[in-house]
């Protein structure tokens, strides 16, 4: 009996190995950067840049067979796509966490369900879709677009052009970018030393909180109807904070407000701080 039952045991501890296959593909392109589409609906995609003309996948595939992922594309060409193919269903067959090397200036699409999406130095483009799977950004991309329903989102790193939107899922902002347009539904909103030379921060319910210094020249834009707006600025800000609210209450810790809203000027009040919320809480404090 205790034979057997070992038997039972290392056929069931072998068995999610032996549901793995493992992954790696390549394909060398032409100079610069490329274009690719990635579909991957569950397990995890991390696409990093690199300074080769090519393309590199390496991980594993749990569930379907060799043949369910796929690599496509003319070697040394500018367009490819790779992915888990889906079934008449809708469904995956089956679930890869990959790794693709992507040369620098490159744009990359990619789609996933509950997949995690991890992305570094992918220095062309990035749009990133994904329904309930975090989403996280590092490193320098010229334009990134994030889109996702319950999934959280972290942004870190310099872009040039960002947008961010999720329904319920909260979003973490750091880094740097020229232009940066952000939205929720209902999921918080945090601003964390994020330097921005034009922001617009939107959340319908959801809290929006920014936490950092406002350099000279800025413009910031705070928007909500019924979620809380809370700044949390570094000492000696120069900016002109302009309030206006019907409903919600105004705390400030650099000088009065009235209830209904106004403007206090901070320091040269040289950057432009707007904050625009239909009944939400508003507090100015110092960090």
């Amino acid at each position: 009996m205790r034979v057997l039952a070992a038997v039972c045991l290392a056929l069931l501890l072998a068995a999610p190995l032996a549901a793995q296959t493992p992954i790696r593909r390549g394909i060398a392109t032409a100079p610069g950067g490329v274009s690719l589409r990635i579909l991957n609906l569950e397990g995890s995609v991390r696409v990093v840049g690199w300074d080769r003309d090519s393309i590199a996948v390496t991980g594993t595939m749990e569930g379907g067979t060799a043949r369910s992922f796929y690599l496509a594309g003319s070697p040394g060409g500018r367009g490819f796509k790779l992915g888990v193919e889906v079934g008449a269903d809708g469904r995956p067959e089956g679930a890869a966490r990959i790794e693709v090397r992507v040369p620098f200036r490159s744009s990359v699409w990619v789609k996933s369900n509950g997949a995690v999406i991890e992305a570094d130095d992918v220095r062309g483009g990035l749009d990133l879709y994904s329904v309930s799977g975090p989403v996280r950004v590092t490193g320098r991309i010229a334009q990134l677009s994030v889109e996702s329903m319950d999934g959280p989102v972290e942004i870190g790193g310099a872009s040039t052009w960002l947008r961010v939107k999720t329904a319920d899922g909260r979003i973490l902002l750091r880094g740097t970018a020229d232009d940066a347009a952000v939205s929720s539904v209902s999921g918080s909103i945090v601003v964390d030393d994020a330097r921005y030379s034009r922001a617009r921060i939107e959340s319908v319910t959801g809290g929006v909180e920014f936490r950092g210094s406002v350099p000279r020249g800025v413009d910031y834009s705070f928007e909500t109807h019924s979620g809380s707006v809370t700044l949390r600025l570094a000492p000696d800000p120069d900016a002109t904070v302009t309030v206006t609210t019907f409903g919600g209450d105004v705390r400030s810790e650099f000088g009065p407000v009235p209830s209904s809203g106004g403007s206090v000027r901070l320091g040269d009040g040289d950057a432009t701080v707007t904050i625009r919320t239909f009944r939400g809480p508003v507090v100015l404090a110092r960090r």
